[in-house]
């Protein structure tokens, strides 16, 4: 419970600091750290020593000084509450630290909207005043004897914190964001500032989440991220908070906030934000227990488990493993389950996890921020969180809730059902690239690369409409058509769609692209371009382009120009534009155009263009069209 010594003006404070020619520091309306901050936590800082070992260090310590409460006295006059006329803080709390004195807080995770708790936020000075009256009013009696009744005072105070983190402890309530705390260095010197979450006794196993800051003159903002510290600290059982100042002389530090907060989530993201990567842990995701402590245990999968694997198979999401165990105990485990091929590119050593799915990643040519990861250990979720922020994580407990989570709600298709089977074809053909001694351009060659062009039409829409809410990385405009729009981009008119369906010797990679095109200024214009990351890097684009200039020219058009908006991801989409030296200038709507005239002269690209549509044929129809 808060310990408030007095509230209002310190006589000993202000006598420090005019000895030290310290100001009082002008508290800030607004501060950048709370602008996202929707939930605080009521907090009940006391005052306390870091080496504290009582009552028996009471008699063994030579610093202990008697303090009116009966406990070793750290601070000069206390804690003290100074009230302000701030919109969201009540008050601020002074303290004028010894070496080796501590502010320490029970545990309390519970946040309440900011309305709520700058209501009952004035309330908290008024019981740690209490609190401290009535455990000084035992100093009279002998110091044991008050130690002993003041803790008991204490204990009943400390029920309350205890309480209201049951609360943010109960199921479906979401966890702090993190830990922040405002606190300001009247010095004109630096100092250091140890922040410390760990367990009373034995509450948290020994485990214990430590940082230190600096503080430099004036305000200062530290904004600890909760994944790091829920990692090593059980937010559900008793925890305490402690802030140490690492001095060798009394220090007055002022504190505004300390507690945790919950800040605005993020808008929902965009349809195109679906998860195409899942990477699983295994001991107590997939199936209950740790393999490598009973590697000849017959184990199950934990239910709902085969199911939800299978629902994410058919929808076209990749899975992977990435487990600490033994690669072949884990995989003889796998296979006896019936699920060991449902797996690409399965990471199974004792390298970080942030390590193995980042490597998975890479290996899929995927973006990080397309990948999920569920795991049943805090520590193991926040590590890759920590090193890779645009992973989205689960626990082990949402496995099988995640096909109805709206991240995972993609279209199934002929297509998505086969999407394993034709990232595992990709990995045949980088394996064979790397044996083979040849450079890559001639490896193409090799592997008699076909692109076909067809009509959008009623059996591959639903396969189109899955693309372009699925790419990022290969998307000329970052646009995200609805079915509607494709609906009567199928009906015909200006612009045209074609889709691109592409095959190797090695296998299909069925529908892989789509676009639009429309005839204006002589020009035959690529308005749209949108192609699976599976072929990326075969230069695939390269020949669809070629081979559009080339019908452009058929046509008796004078250039081609392509239409690109620039995205957050789709920065790759654009080197196809410097590989084919295409002119750059302004477009539509703060776009970009390329251009190239027909006749350029450019290279042949190792795939053959099967042309299903007749392009020249579509192209004079747009420009007669236009002409009208």
């Amino acid at each position: 419970m808060m310990e408030v010594a007095q509230i209002g003006v310190s006589a000993v404070h202000e006598a420090f600091r005019a000895a030290q020619g310290l100001a009082r520091l002008e508290v800030p309306d607004a501060l950048p750290a709370l602008e996202s901050v929707t939930h605080l936590s009521w907090q009940f800082p006391g005052e306390h020593c870091t080496e504290c070992a009582a009552p028996d260090c009471h008699a063994s310590c030579a610093l202990f000084e008697r303090g009116p409460v009966g406990r070793c006295r750290r601070f000069e006059d206390g804690l003290v509450v100074r009230p302000l006329r701030h919109p969201l803080f009540p008050y601020l709390v002074e303290a004028l630290f010894r070496p080796w004195g501590q502010i320490i807080c029970v545990g309390n995770a519970w946040c309440v909207p900011r309305s709520r708790y700058a209501r009952g936020a004035r309330w908290i000075p008024r019981l740690g005043r209490l609190s401290f009256a009535l455990q000084s009013a035992g100093r009279r009696l002998p110091a044991r004897a008050q130690w002993r009744a003041a803790d008991l005072i204490r204990g009943a105070g400390n029920r309350l914190p205890r309480l209201l983190n049951r609360w943010a402890a109960r199921p479906g309530q979401p966890a702090p964001d993190a830990l922040l705390v405002l606190v300001g260095n009247p010095h004109r010197e630096p100092l250091r500032l140890e922040v410390t979450v760990s367990g009373f006794g034995a509450s948290q196993g020994g485990r214990s989440y430590r940082t230190v800051a600096e503080l430099q003159p004036g305000w200062n903002t530290l904004d600890l991220p909760a994944a790091p510290v829920w990692a090593v600290i059980d937010r559900r059982r008793l925890f305490r908070v402690c802030l140490v100042p690492l001095i060798e002389a009394p220090r007055l530090l002022e504190f505004l906030y300390l507690g945790w907060v919950r800040r605005a989530r993020p808008a929902a993201p965009a349809p195109a934000r679906k998860v195409k990567l899942v990477v699983f842990d295994l001991d107590n995701t997939l199936w209950d227990g740790i393999l490598i402590e009973n590697p000849d245990r017959e184990y199950a999968l934990r239910p709902g488990v085969r199911e939800t694997l299978e629902t994410l198979d058919q929808r076209g999401i990749l899975m992977s493993v990435a487990s600490k165990n033994n690669f072949d105990d884990a995989r003889r485990v796998l296979e006896r389950l019936g699920i060991w091929d449902l797996f690409l590119h399965p990471r199974i050593d004792w390298e970080p996890k942030s390590a193995n799915l980042a490597q998975i990643v890479r290996e899929l040519n995927l973006g990080a921020d397309a990948a999920a990861f569920v795991d049943d250990a805090a520590f193991e979720r926040a590590e890759v969180q920590a090193a890779l922020p645009e992973v989205r994580v689960y626990d082990a407990g949402e496995l099988t809730g995640l096909p109805a989570r709206p991240e995972f709600d993609v279209p199934v298709t002929e297509d998505s059902r086969q999407r394993r089977r034709l990232y595992r074809e990709e990995g045949r053909r980088q394996a064979e690239f790397k044996a083979s001694a040849q450079d890559y351009e001639a490896f193409l060659r090799s592997c008699d690369i076909r692109l076909r062009l067809e009509p959008l039409d009623e059996q591959n829409a639903e396969r189109v409409f899955e693309l372009v809410q699925r790419t990022n990385q290969l998307n000329f405009s970052g646009t995200r058509y609805r079915r509607e729009a494709l609906d009567a981009l199928r009906r015909g008119g200006n612009p045209a769609p074609v889709v691109l369906r592409c095959e190797d010797r090695f296998g299909s990679y069925g529908i892989v692209g789509f676009s639009l095109l429309s005839v204006g200024g002589g020009a035959a214009v690529l308005r749209d371009l949108m192609l699976s990351c599976r072929i990326q890097g075969k230069r695939i684009e390269h020949a669809y382009l070629a081979y559009l200039l080339r019908a452009a020219a058929e046509a008796g058009l004078e250039r081609l120009v392509c239409r690109y908006v620039r995205t957050a991801r789709n920065a790759p989409a654009a080197r196809v534009f410097a590989d084919l030296r295409c002119a750059p200038g302004p477009g539509e709507g703060g776009g970009e155009e390329y251009g190239l005239p027909v006749g350029a002269d450019l290279p042949e690209f190792p795939a053959r263009v099967d042309d299903r549509i007749g392009l020249s044929r579509q192209l004079r129809r747009l420009a007669a069209t236009a002409d009208n």
